[in-house]
């Protein structure tokens, strides 16, 4: 056992005692006990330019110890420290205002942009209805013949002279020609796929509203419960895929519109050939537009990589270029070594 202690002065009209007990070689106890000057200690209250010269004048030695020992805080314990604050000020109102002001922004974005397709839906619903109602037509058989038809199966099978009524009979078996042609099917198979997909879009455009209007609903809670509830719904939006739904609501309508211009090609092509030819370019160029603005944002990133080529951003990002872009990423992915030629 040693048990010692020592006195030294650091400066003129201080003394500092610190005592040190030893005993075996697992156990220590240490003891510091500073004693100042009066003088010295009015000195430090009168003029606040005073700096210790050692943190031993201002802390305690066991202060500082047990801060050494201190646990490190973890999650579920309370508060150690207060949370520095303005006055008047709550932080979870700073918080709640930030995270509301960006779901304000996201939700606005998305409810404009599905309420702008949603017009236009309805609008190029009603304009394929009136092409659907005059090609279905052709699905059906003309009453008016179907009717001079039977006549004359039932004049054939009653008269005594059969020579004379056959040549009515427009099928030697008796049965009725089918009107439909192959013209008339694929008609009615891009029209009405076309008015499918434009309805389809109306629909899922109006259950997205109702699910952003659920996300932006307050329930008045206090700040701190408001933002653990709003982020446990961001957290279930990204979950559910509903950025993705929103994000193929467009592509949707676009891919409607390919299949009523691709109807209305057909349908001028078996009228008049010089409507047809004029039609068609301006349909031929308003899909290579289409095709082009959504692949060459993803060639801009894979073959534009050297930074002295200065070649700007390309802006033309839309749902569908990011679905062809990610497509690309898997297959360059997947075989790199085709793509790449590397």
């Amino acid at each position: 056992m040693y048990q010692g202690s020592k006195a030294r002065k650091n400066r003129p009209g201080k003394s500092m005692t610190i005592s040190t007990s030893t005993q075996g070689s697992n156990s220590r106890s240490t003891s510091t006990t500073c004693s100042l000057n009066p003088e010295l200690t009015s000195k430090r209250k009168s003029d606040s330019s005073f700096i210790p010269a050692s943190p031993t004048e201002v802390y305690d030695t066991h202060e500082l110890n047990n801060r050494d020992n201190e646990q490190p805080w973890t999650w579920d314990q309370p508060y150690r420290h207060d949370i520095p604050r303005a006055e008047d000020s709550d932080p979870w109102e700073i918080c709640y205002e930030l995270s509301k002001k960006y779901d304000d922004d996201l939700i606005g974005a998305w409810r404009d942009e599905v309420e702008h397709l949603l017009i236009f839906a309805g609008l190029f619903s009603a304009v394929v209805t009136a092409f659907a109602v005059e090609s279905y037509k052709g699905l059906q058989s003309d009453p008016t013949e179907s009717t001079i038809i039977l006549l004359a199966l039932i004049a054939a099978q009653l008269g005594a002279n059969s020579t004379l009524i056959q040549p009515l009979s427009p099928t030697s078996g008796g049965s009725l020609p089918s009107p439909t042609t192959s013209l008339n099917v694929q008609l009615n198979v891009f029209h009405f796929l076309s008015l499918t997909l434009s309805i389809s879009t109306v629909l899922i455009g109006i259950l997205c509203l109702q699910w952003l209007r659920e996300y932006d609903h307050d329930v008045g809670l206090p700040h701190k419960d408001s933002v653990g509830l709003r982020q446990m719904r961001f957290e279930g939006l990204l979950a559910w895929k509903v950025p993705n739904i929103l994000s193929a609501l467009p592509v949707i309508l676009q891919l409607s519109l390919v299949l009523f211009f691709i109807g209305l090609l057909e349908l001028l092509w078996s009228l008049d050939k010089v409507v047809a030819y004029l039609v068609t370019v301006v349909v031929g160029l308003t899909l290579l537009f289409l095709v082009i603005t959504t692949v060459i944002p993803t060639f801009q990133y894979f073959f534009v990589h050297k930074s002295s080529l200065q070649v700007p951003q390309c802006p033309y990002k839309s749902p569908q270029s990011w679905a062809f872009h990610k497509l690309i990423r898997r297959i360059v992915w997947w075989h790199p070594r085709v793509v790449l030629g590397s």
